[in-house]
Parts: structure tokens; C-alpha cells; sequence
């Protein structure tokens, strides 16, 4: 991180806290309206597949006004990184053929994860 960054790595080690693979078909998504990664970092959201004809599986994060952020022309290995703390989700899918594939990770301070949070 240099110059214009958003202070929060300065000289300190991160590490994997989760890798997740998420796929979403018609009516998936990420509707929680307060959704964060608590504990985490930074979140890295890298765009596999999306395709909806009825204008969901929009990703958006939201800033502490209220100011939504859309990120609508994502392509394929495209992604986006964002304070883990920050409120983002992902409008629902609507056509009956959508699909929404992405890879998350999120980056942590508090060493090597050991347990597996999913279980």
C-alpha cells in the first residue's frame, strides 16, 4: 500500500482467514442489509461467471452515509477489494437461467487460520 491507500496495512502482516467459492442461481444473492466480514480486513472478491438478462447479481458496497457503490460490468476475473468492515451484498438474480460465480477471500491480522469457520 503506498500513497493514497486506505492506512490500514501499514508494516503489518495479513494472512487467509477464508477462501469461500459462491455460486448463486435464481433468487441468490447477498440481501443482508448491515452484511460485513467482521474480523476481517480486507475482502477480495474475484468475478468467475455472471449472467442474469433480469438485471440482478449486481454487486454494491455502501459507505457509512449511505452512498451506494454498483459495480455492474464485471467481467471475468475482474475484482474488487474493499475494507472488510464495509457493508456490501449482492442483488438477488432474477431470470431463470442467472448464474453468479465468484471466489472471496478475506485477509485477516490474527495469524494462520486453524479452524474452519464453516462447520
Amino acid at each position: 500500500e503506498s500513497g493514497g491507500g486506505w492506512g490500514l496495512l501499514p508494516g503489518r502482516p495479513v494472512f487467509l482467514r477464508s477462501a469461500e467459492y459462491h455460486d448463486y442461481s435464481r433468487g441468490g444473492g447477498v440481501t443482508e442489509e448491515n452484511h460485513r466480514d467482521q474480523g476481517s480486513v480486507l475482502t477480495v472478491s474475484v468475478h468467475l461467471e455472471v449472467s442474469d438478462d433480469g438485471g440482478g447479481g449486481v454487486f454494491a458496497t455502501w459507505d457509512g452515509d449511505g452512498t451506494r457503490t454498483e459495480f455492474r460490468d464485471l467481467r471475468r476475473g475482474d475484482a474488487v477489494i474493499f475494507c472488510s468492515e464495509k457493508r456490501h451484498g449482492v442483488s438477488p438474480l432474477v431470470a431463470d437461467a442467472a448464474v453468479r460465480k465468484s471466489v472471496v477471500l478475506e485477509l485477516w491480522e490474527r495469524g494462520v487460520t486453524k479452524h474452519n469457520r464453516q462447520r
